[in-house]
């Protein structure tokens, strides 16, 4: 999985501060219907995760019927299992608001699961999936008055 930080020139005018690229590679679990979760960043307190989020399939999956991805902050699907084998491209639904890092430091996750019969994510022989994310760090909020 590579993470990239991305500058003013990189990010998309919706607010991206995170691209993650998993790759099939990544994804190795051999236990049927079994889930995996892949960590994209750890999160501190006080860091806002937007809905401004979207999960971009650049290389269609091979070797899987269907999978399907969530992300979001660890326990909070900000986008709920969707199928990644089927559709390109994939947006939080409409009433997914921002969520508060409040109390302790949390992780920002990507669940893949198969989705159908005996298969596993180690049967993937393809498959590249950006995750354009929205992560506003306290740090980063910094104002003097």
């Amino acid at each position: 999985m590579r993470h990239l930080i991305l500058n003013a020139n990189e990010a998309h005018p919706v607010g991206w501060t995170d691209l993650f690229m998993v790759s099939h590679a990544d994804l190795t679990d051999a236990v049927a219907l079994e889930q995996q979760t892949v960590v994209l960043k750890t999160l501190g307190i006080g860091t806002v995760v937007s809905n401004v989020l979207l999960l971009e399939v650049k290389v269609v999956p091979a070797g899987l019927t269907t999978c399907v991805c969530s992300v979001g902050p660890a326990g909070i699907n900000m986008l709920s299992a969707v199928d990644v084998v089927g559709t390109r491209y994939h947006v939080p639904a409409h009433n997914k608001g921002a969520y508060v890092i409040a109390d302790a430091a949390s992780q920002l996750v990507a669940i893949f699961k198969p989705n159908t019969g005996a298969e596993s994510l180690s049967l993937l022989t393809a498959g590249e999936f950006w995750i354009w994310a929205s992560c506003n760090r306290a740090a980063d909020r910094r104002v003097e008055v």
